[in-house]
């Protein structure tokens, strides 16, 4: 799996928790890092992130990797190190498409969090801990429309078709709202939906509909004999 694909989970996963809590957790992206100052042999860190939970406010380091080993939690430590200072408080993350069980552990004891692609959580800072077990089942993403909008998944479609929102870009929250679903299932078929090239980023977290996108669910739609 590609890096960025990594990263699109994270920034997908970051949002879905912050559905979850009412934005009351909030994660913000800064600039793209190539290394972390005052350690120029650790370059893997893609992106720094403003993370704040009420009046709690550090940096969160992710470490984007394929695989994971000793070897990256050693450097996530030595880059959390590295960026913290008396004024920063740095917390590390390992984001990987899966992660063993004994790995999870070392993460743990070595005080730093990690996000699985299959949907493994462990956050644990400043008094606030998420931790989420994966259902077992593979992280994939759907292959089609129809697979993507199963179940409740298919409420987004009316709105998303709504004449009233021609060109709204959305926020996931926003989206939920609208179709009457909880923050899991937006934030699937979201995921899955941008990946068809249903829905395109904008600018932040927002995502608008496509050129295309109308007259792919127009023919869901339409499949389902009217139905959302």
């Amino acid at each position: 799996m590609k890096r960025n694909r990594i990263l699109d989970g994270l920034v997908e996963t970051l949002e879905g928790l912050e559905l979850s809590f009412d934005d009351s957790l909030q994660f913000r992206p800064l600039a793209r890092r190539t290394k972390i100052e005052g350690d120029d042999s650790y370059s893997s860190v893609d992106v720094v992130y403003d993370g704040s939970f009420h009046s709690l406010v550090l940096k969160v380091l992710p470490e984007i990797v394929r695989s994971t080993t000793e070897r990256e939690v050693d450097s996530l430590k030595s880059a959390v190190s590295a960026f913290s200072n008396d004024c920063v408080r740095a917390y590390g993350v390992v984001v990987s498409p899966q992660i063993s069980v004994p790995v999870m552990e070392q993460l743990k004891r070595a005080g730093l969090g990690y996000i699985s692609l299959s949907g493994d959580i462990y956050l644990k800072f400043g008094g606030i801990l998420i931790s989420w077990k994966h259902n077992s089942t593979p992280y994939r993403l759907a292959q089609t429309v129809s697979e993507a909008l199963r179940g409740k998944a298919a409420n987004v479609v009316l709105p998303l078709l709504d004449k009233e929102n021609t060109g709204k870009e959305w926020r996931l929250v926003e989206l939920a709202k609208a179709a009457m679903i909880g923050a899991a299932v937006s934030h699937k078929a979201k995921l899955s939906l941008v990946q068809l090239g249903v829905l395109e980023p904008t600018r932040g977290k927002r995502f608008r509909l496509s050129q295309n996108g109308r007259q792919m669910l127009t023919e869901f739609l339409e499949s389902q004999g009217g139905r959302s």
